[in-house]
């Protein structure tokens, strides 16, 4: 019994000699994933979103919130496994990817914002003179038939111009295209 003992033991130090240099390198491996999700992506997922990207780019916003997702998801699935699995490497080139898309995202989103708040406003102004000497005039002359058609452009151009100032641009362009269709 004493010789078998001895075997025991030798197989023991050995599975362990073995083994836990295996769980160090696991672990390490591991560590190359971030503790926490990195939140600059929420972050840039998140003003994307405020800038309007998912009415100005539906397909590109929805194709990077779905690659944030998809990350995001792979990196709980890698650092719940006590035995990573995964390519870290690969995680941080996808990461540094999904911030130069959201980044550019941002950007267009804001310069294509800027661009059809500045269309709108020129069409709205000539029009909403136009609506205003129709108005004047109204008190000279009778209009008849005319009234509810002004009337109707009168409130789309409204509407036109509350859409501008919560920054809803391409609904105040069509509020504002509807309205031309009332006064011409």
């Amino acid at each position: 019994t004493r010789v078998g003992y001895g075997w025991r033991r030798r197989w023991i130090m050995t599975g362990m000699l073995v083994l836990l240099p295996a769980l160090a390198f696991a672990w390490w491996g591991r560590t190359a994933y971030p503790d926490t999700f990195p939140p600059l992506l929420e972050d840039l997922d998140r003003k994307a979103w405020v800038n309007g990207a998912q009415t100005l780019f539906p397909d590109r916003y929805q194709q990077f919130h779905d690659k944030v997702l998809e990350l995001r998801s792979h990196w709980r699935i890698e650092t719940n496994h006590w035995w990573s699995n995964g390519d870290a490497v690969g995680f941080n080139q996808t990461y540094q990817e999904l911030v130069e898309e959201g980044s550019i995202l941002i950007e267009a989103s804001r310069q294509k914002s800027t661009a059809l708040r500045l269309e709108v406003e020129e069409l709205l102004q000539p029009e909403q003179a136009q609506l205003t000497r129709l108005r004047d005039l109204s008190n000279f002359f009778d209009l008849g038939d005319d009234i509810p058609a002004l009337s109707k452009a009168e409130g789309l151009l409204h509407e036109s111009a509350l859409r501008v100032q919560q920054g809803q641009y391409l609904q105040a362009r069509s509020a504002g295209e509807q309205a031309l269709e009332h006064l011409h």
